[in-house]
């Protein structure tokens, strides 16, 4: 009789036992960011608007910041496909929490609606948030911008923001 993989199994279902027991509590649970405002600043620090033709950075402020995520992508976008865009594209969240930003320039004066999509891989588990908040969630931030929250299952957050914004002369 081979006791081999007896000793080699009975470790494994240990530590698999130990590792699920409480898998789904709070301190394991992978958070997206949860956003606060989408601002709009001059990249020129001696303008005080936003103008046609010059550079500005659109910020996603987090009014929370997210937890036990990694791989993270951004895009950022306008509905009518006529800004500039400039933006980090893939960060891993948990080393780099900065807040998203994009620097635009906007070829003309007008109104432009933004989007920003981000998607979270999660390093946790995601059904903590989806049994607290669904698996989508809607909120509008303090400067009336929409935020959407949704769970893809036990993988990711996707999250989306919208902003019009306003572009002068």
């Amino acid at each position: 009789m081979n006791i081999r993989p007896f000793f080699f199994l009975t470790p494994c279902l240990f530590f698999l036992n130990a590792c699920s027991d409480h898998a789904d509590e709070e301190k394991y649970a992978s958070r997206p960011p949860v956003f606060e405002e989408i601002i709009c600043e001059p990249l020129n620090t001696n303008e005080t608007s936003i103008r046609a033709g010059q550079p500005f950075v659109v910020t996603a402020r987090q009014k929370s910041l997210g937890k036990l995520l990694n791989n993270t992508t951004y895009t950022w976008s306008d509905s009518e496909g006529q800004l500039s865009h400039k933006y980090t594209q893939k960060v891993i969240y948990d080393q780099e929490t900065q807040h998203p930003t994009d620097t635009v320039v906007a070829p003309s004066a007008g109104a432009y609606k933004l989007t920003m999509y981000a998607r979270y891989n999660a390093s946790g588990n995601t059904s903590w948030w989806s049994g607290k908040y669904g698996s989508t969630f809607q909120s509008t931030l303090t400067d009336g911008s929409k935020a959407t929250y949704v769970t893809g299952g036990l993988f990711y957050f996707g999250v989306t923001l919208e902003k019009t914004i306003m572009v002068g002369n």
